[in-house]
Order: structure tokens, then sequence, then C-alpha cells
């Protein structure tokens, strides 16, 4: 999938899915169980993955096994209640499961 401009709801649904923002050096804020991120207007539901770019962010898993990499940046990483893999990156990160 491929998020484009404008408002949009985007549904991994079933399977192991991920959620790419490798591209982004911005601050990005993701929270999987709502699926509400720092792009307003879009909305990303049933993701198990994230990979965060080079910006200080911020992501709080759901209740799958999650996997979630900080990259560059100060990041604060929450694993929700699955079993989960937590990559803060380079930086002073908060992880907590």
């Amino acid at each position: 999938m491929f998020s484009g401009l404008g408002s949009e709801t985007m549904d991994g649904g079933t399977g192991i899915d991920t959620i790419d923002h490798t591209v982004w050096d911005g601050a990005y804020t993701f929270n999987m169980p709502t699926g509400l991120n720092s792009f307003g207007g879009e909305i990303y539901l049933n993701f198990e993955i994230a990979k965060m770019g080079d910006g200080n962010d911020t992501v709080a898993g759901n209740n799958e096994d999650n996997t979630i990499f900080g990259g560059l940046g100060n990041d604060i990483l929450e694993g929700g209640n699955g079993i989960d893999k937590l990559s803060g990156g380079i930086g002073n990160d908060t992880i907590t499961s």
C-alpha cells in the first residue's frame, strides 16, 4: 500500500503488516491501537511492524506481537500487550513493554 495526499484509512487486515516511515526524518507519532498518527486525517489500522525514520518518534504498540524500530532520534517506544521486539536505534530512547 502507498499513502498519498489527503485523508484515508489504511487497514493491514490479517497477517503481519509493516508501516514504513524510514524516509521521514521529522518527529512522528503513531498510536497502533487507534491508528492515529502525525499525519492528520490518516488512520493506519492492523499493522504489527513499525519502522520509523530519523526524527524523535513516539510509537505505542497494540495487543499484537509488535516489532518497532525507532531509527535515529530520541524515541519513545511502548510495546503494548503482545510479545514485542523494540529497538530504539541511535539516540536517547525510552522503551517500555
